[in-house]
């Protein structure tokens, strides 16, 4: 994203998602399709404008409204998508590098991706899990084992001691 300074700082190669509130003129951008390639594009951005604040860019492809796929549609179906909305409006949008990725990956893009890829999520949950999981369950079932026959035990040693010492029981 744009800091200020006129130079971008690292991010990942993610979708993103833009949530301009309309303003008195509107959200700022123009949209437009290009020749060869299917779906809606962001062409300019206008400064200032809630569009900008949001994170939309000129030359983002345009994936979603409000939760609605809608790179087949048409022009005018995604404008009326984005006019029919009040007071803002959820874009989805890729920027071209991002776009190439997820297509390489063979992902489409969706509103999940916009904070991490699946592949780039960690994998140390599961191995975590299995490590964990069986020990807790086996690790009660020892020592309820061991306990019982150390009880067990000292009552047959208890046993054999009052025989010893010559105390019995009395009968009723």
């Amino acid at each position: 994203m744009n800091n200020g300074g006129g130079h971008e700082e690292p991010q990942q190669l993610l979708p993103r998602l833009c949530c301009p509130e309309k303003g008195p003129n509107g959200y700022g951008f123009h949209l437009h399709g290009e020749k060869g390639k299917v779906g809606q594009y962001i062409r300019l951005v206008e400064p200032d404008s809630p569009a900008e604040k949001s994170g939309l860019r000129a030359g983002d492809r345009l994936v979603e409204v409000n939760g609605e796929n809608v790179e087949k549609e048409s022009h005018q179906q995604v404008v009326n998508r984005i006019r029919g909305s009040l007071g803002s409006v959820r874009l989805l949008v890729v920027d071209a590098e991002t776009d190439e990725r997820l297509q390489k990956l063979g992902l489409e893009c969706r509103e999940e991706l916009v904070r991490a890829l699946p592949e780039e999520k960690p994998e140390e949950k599961p191995s975590e899990r299995e490590a964990v999981t069986p020990e807790p369950k086996e690790e009660p079932k020892k020592a309820d084992e061991e306990e019982k026959n150390h009880v067990a035990q000292r009552v047959k040693n208890l046993g054999h001691s009052r025989e010893r010492g010559g105390l019995r029981e009395a009968s009723p």
